[in-house]
């Protein structure tokens, strides 16, 4: 939900509240509607009524970017808080709660989107820098596709920055 929803459903209540005859019942109709698809309690409508928001994540990179999010959106460090293993409670107006919500679930699917790039990126990073390479296989499957350009450049830049602890092969050699 949007600022501008928000503001939209705030003038609904108030012509729900102050609204005449049919005019109010139907405000009263089109507000429950719309904080019931959107998930915003009535009172929380109210300026300056807070409640706990429940947010969820995996893991604590993802943990770290749901607190720049939480702190981008309220503009504070300042925010109480319950926590568990895998979610953050924050105490926030409904409309702090909408925008982190959106902010959250935009930032949430850039961060795999990138996560899994870069550690494709990075496995293949590996494999070239330690020359890990055989005979190939007789399954197609097997072997990785072909890189783009923008790709082959974002390897071989993790590449300069990967260290260059060999695996020592040398007993069985000698065997």
């Amino acid at each position: 939900m949007s600022d501008m929803l928000f503001e939209k459903l705030k003038q609904i209540k108030a012509l729900a509240e102050s609204g005449v005859d049919g005019e109010r019942e139907a405000a009263e109709r089109k507000l429950r509607m719309l904080c019931a698809k959107h998930g915003v309690r009535l009172e929380d409508l109210a300026e300056e009524s807070k409640a706990f928001y429940k947010f969820k994540f995996d893991g604590e990179l993802e943990r770290h970017l749901f607190v720049q999010c939480l702190v981008c959106v309220c503009q504070t460090n300042e925010i109480r808080h319950r926590k568990g293993p895998r979610w953050i409670a924050c105490e926030l107006t409904a409309e702090q709660a909408v925008r982190l919500g959106e902010c959250w679930d935009h930032y949430r699917k850039e961060w795999r989107r990138e996560k899994a790039a870069t550690l494709l990126a990075l496995l293949k990073a590996m494999i070239n820098q330690h020359d890990l390479f055989g005979p190939q296989p007789k399954d197609e499957s097997d072997v990785m596709p072909r890189m783009s350009e923008e790709e082959r450049r974002r390897v071989h830049a993790m590449m300069r920055g990967l260290g260059t602890q060999q695996w020592s092969n040398q007993r069985r050699i000698a065997e």
